[in-house]
């Protein structure tokens, strides 16, 4: 056993996975889509300016709230880590640091989805005439994504740079339109990027259940123009002594927040929501022809 004994520490072996987990670019939604900014306090706030009626300027503030956060067992033991290590190498560790990536990134959907839910300001409805048509619903949706867009800089243009989050039923159509428009370096570090269309990134919303179309505006450099702010507070792969099996497990402690703009409000937003309704009218086939015909 003495050979072992240097791998067996487990502090060598979760250090490994944890600079590996640090390094990979596995990004949530919210990390794609809203401008990222570290807190490097206890507390934080995100200012802007505006015009006000009078044509002044006012200071306005939005107070980040960090959502609370437990330690996320994942079970994984330092003796299967050790295991893996011998056997793969740093293939195996890599493979260990990308599923846990995949759990944090699970929490942070979630939490950008009911963001997403929330905050976002209701724009109406766009209906597909032909929604078994990619060409139909890409049409359709970029439309009234521009719309949207235009909508959102109507009364002081803030940017054109915007995203669109687009629910899993009409993301395959999307998709089949951007077969050839997928930017290399987004595609290899989300799955959930569809593509770009001018200046605006569409995405997949990883909650299969929601219906609703969200736009942004986007402001990957600085906080001023973008919709929202998403704000890193930790995020690292921990081990402890599990109290129910004796083993040292690996647990995931991530910390974050998302605040949205100060300047976003009802009536001049920035981030809002659409619904897609399919046309109940369907078009007349050649061999519904025939036979009125006939």
């Amino acid at each position: 056993m003495s050979q072992w004994s240097p791998n067996v520490a487990c502090t060598d072996e979760n250090l490994s996975v944890n600079g590996i987990y640090q390094e990979l670019k596995l990004p949530s939604l919210g990390r794609c889509i809203f401008t990222v900014t570290p807190i490097h306090g206890p507390t934080a706030a995100i200012f802007n300016v505006t015009s006000t009626d009078t044509g002044g300027i006012k200071f306005v503030r939005s107070e980040v709230e960090v959502y609370d956060s437990k330690p996320k067992k994942t079970n994984i033991t330092s003796e299967a880590v050790h295991d893996i290590d011998t056997q793969f190498g740093e293939d195996g560790l890599k493979n260990i640091a990308k599923l846990l990536k995949g759990l944090a990134n699970e929490d942070e959907n979630e939490k950008t989805v009911k963001f997403l839910k929330d905050k976002a300001v209701d724009f109406g409805s766009v209906e597909i005439s032909e929604p078994m048509s990619p060409d139909f619903t890409w049409r359709e949706i970029s439309w009234k994504t521009q719309q949207c867009i235009l909508e959102m800089n109507s009364k002081k243009i803030r940017t054109y740079n915007a995203f669109v989050v687009l629910p899993y039923k009409y993301a395959s159509a999307i998709m089949s339109v951007f077969a050839d428009l997928r930017n290399s370096d987004l595609a290899d570090s989300t799955s959930l990027y569809v593509g770009t269309s001018g200046l605006t990134d569409w995405f997949i919303n990883p909650d299969s259940t929601d219906e609703n179309c969200y736009v942004g505006l986007r402001d990957i450099k600085g906080t001023g123009k973008g919709c929202a702010v998403f704000s890193p507070y930790t995020n690292e792969i921990t081990s402890a002594l599990d109290p129910e099996t004796g083993s040292t497990t690996m647990f995931i402690w991530n910390r974050f927040a998302i605040t949205i703009s100060p300047i976003h409000t009802t009536d001049n937003p920035m981030l809002v929501k659409f619904s897609v309704m399919e046309s109940k009218i369907s078009a007349i086939s050649n061999k519904d022809i025939e036979e009125v015909v006939g």
